[in-house]
């Protein structure tokens, strides 16, 4: 399995900004047979 590292800086502007993100990243991974796996955030 390849493993994947996603480094942000300065990524969001503001708490929203994050929260958007987080909840669109969320979705996409929720999806069956995304091919995704969270180790850790």
């Amino acid at each position: 399995m390849d493993v994947y590292v996603i480094v942000r800086r300065n990524g969001w502007k503001t708490a929203q900004d994050l929260q958007e993100a987080a909840t669109r990243s969320t979705t996409e991974a929720d999806k069956p047979d995304s091919g995704v796996r969270w180790i850790r955030s």
